[in-house]
Order: structure tokens, then sequence, then C-alpha cells
């Protein structure tokens, strides 16, 4: 196994701990000891970048060497989109078509917004403000919109089964009552070994922490991969190594256990 030289990180469950809305402070330290040493820090998330546009200013302005957001539909480095992978626009058009028709709300994210198709209930913009700290706008989708990242609120399995029949050239991420729609190609990993490439190294050369389902090939494929304390069985089951749950601050904690960062996270 080769040495890391580029360091991948989930955010939420992971980087981000809810309970305080806030990245934890350990992890925070982390990242900065990691790139003063020379390596790469990356964060890889289902997330849209307006989802994280309410870190507080120190996360927010952090300078990671690259963002793969949007479930891997999206690659920034430094700031700068440097790989993209919308959604096509006949099945942008199909989800639109059909949604309307049978009234099912969707959010879908575009480089620089975030947006509700039509007006929802007040328990998903609930939900949406608990996790993210944010509400979409509501806007419809225009054709000249380019989508990475949907997320369906599907109302009974045979709503489920049409989007999916008719979004064939999309993949899906369950998430039980929500349905997240990216292109087949986009997911966490696809965009790790795009950087990896692009960076010039290869996979065994990269560690990555996660917590969540949507996380277990990055973990599994990682030259390191690491599970969080606080997750899911199948993260666990792939892991290299398990560390302590977030709150109890895991990624400094493996990171200066493995000689990584020694005492200097802090």
């Amino acid at each position: 196994m080769k040495q890391p030289k580029a360091f991948f990180f989930d955010l939420d469950g992971t980087s981000y701990y809810h309970k305080y809305h806030d990245v934890m402070p350990s992890t925070l330290q982390a990242w900065k000891v990691l790139q003063k040493k020379g390596y790469r820090v990356a964060i890889a998330t289902s997330r849209c970048l307006k989802e994280m546009e309410n870190f507080r200013k120190e996360v927010r302005a952090f300078p990671f060497d690259a963002v793969i957001s949007d479930g891997g539909a999206l690659i920034s480095e430094r700031g700068k989109v440097i790989h993209r992978l919308p959604i096509s626009r006949q099945s942008m058009h199909f989800l639109q078509e059909y949604c309307a028709e049978h009234e099912i709300v969707f959010r879908y994210s575009t480089q620089n917004g975030d947006y509700f198709s039509m007006p929802c209930a007040q328990e998903i913009k609930a939900v949406y403000f608990k996790l993210y700290l944010n509400v979409p706008q509501v806007k419809a989708y225009a054709q000249e919109d380019e989508v990475y990242n949907v997320l369906l609120y599907v109302p009974d399995e045979q709503a489920r089964k049409d989007l999916m029949a008719g979004l064939a050239d999309c993949a899906f991420t369950d998430h039980k009552s929500v349905l997240e729609v990216t292109d087949q190609k986009a997911n966490k990993i696809t965009g790790i070994e795009w950087l990896c490439a692009y960076w010039g190294m290869d996979m065994e050369e990269t560690m990555a922490f996660g917590d969540g389902f949507n996380d277990v090939e990055m973990i599994k494929r990682a030259g390191i991969g690491v599970a969080m304390g606080n997750g899911e069985a199948n993260c666990k089951e792939v892991a290299d190594r398990v560390c302590d749950r977030i709150e109890q601050d895991g990624i400094a904690k493996l990171l200066k256990e493995l000689e990584i960062l020694a005492d200097e996270a802090g």
C-alpha cells in the first residue's frame, strides 16, 4: 500500500456534525495540517455548491484542492469547475413533464443554484432546512438549465418505477422517501478516479473517509478506506479502518494514530 498523497472527505456525518451544524474543529485543523504538509485535501459530497454556502466563514474559505459535489457530477479545483457530468436535457424534459402531470415536486441543482420545481409541503422545506440551513427557491426547470443533481420526492412505487424507466441514462441513489438522480456515470468514486488521473496519481495513493451507503465504493476503492464509527454497517464491512465517531474526533485521532499528523492537529 502506497503512502497517501490525496485525502477525500465526505461531509454530512463524516466531517460535518449536524448537531452543531458545523465541521468538527479537529477535522478543520487536520485539513490545515495536511495541506501544510503538502497533501491534497478534497471533499466528496452529494451536496451541491449552493448547499455549502451556509458553512461558517472559515470553512467556506478553506482552500480545498478539489470539491467533488452533486454526488460526483461536478468537480471544482480551487473554485474553478474542471469536470462536469450534467443530466441530459432529454431526461430533464421527461422529468419535468412527468412530475408536472403528476404534481410531484423535485429539487434540482445547477452550478450556482438550488431550486424546487414547484411549491412544496412545509415538511419538505423543514427537513431541507434542518439538513442544510437553507431552502431552495421555487423555479420551474427551463431547457437552458444545466442540471447536475435531482432529489425526487416520489409519492408511490408506481411513480418511482415510471421515473426510473423514463430516465434510462441516469443513476439513482435511494434515500427511502427521496430518490437522488444523477447522470449514470456520476458518483463519488468516478469523481475521485477522474481527479486521480487529472493529478497524475493512482487510487492506491488516496485515503477516503465516509459514513453512508453512498460512500461504500469510495471507501472500498481508496488506498486506505475509512468508515466513521457512526457510519453504516456496509461502510464498515468494506473499510480498511474504522475510526471513532464524528463527535469523538475520529478523523483527527486516526490520522495521528497513523502518524500522518503526529500531534499537530491539536
